[in-house]
């Protein structure tokens, strides 16, 4: 019984399982990516607006 759950059922459970939780990671991945890259357009953007502040 055991071997039959391991052999055929288990083994695509696993898969399952590993497919499910990368494609989990990719898009936290992806979403900390577009974070820090929406971040970044922020701050640059602060930091244009304080220089022409500071120049008038």
């Amino acid at each position: 019984m055991y071997h039959i759950g391991v052999g055929h059922g288990g083994r695509k459970k696993i898969n399952l399982f590993f497919a499910r939780l990368l494609s989990q990671f990719l898009f936290v991945f992806i979403l900390f990516v577009e974070i820090r890259y929406y971040m970044a357009t922020i701050y640059s953007g602060f930091f244009v607006f304080a220089c022409y502040k500071i120049n008038l």
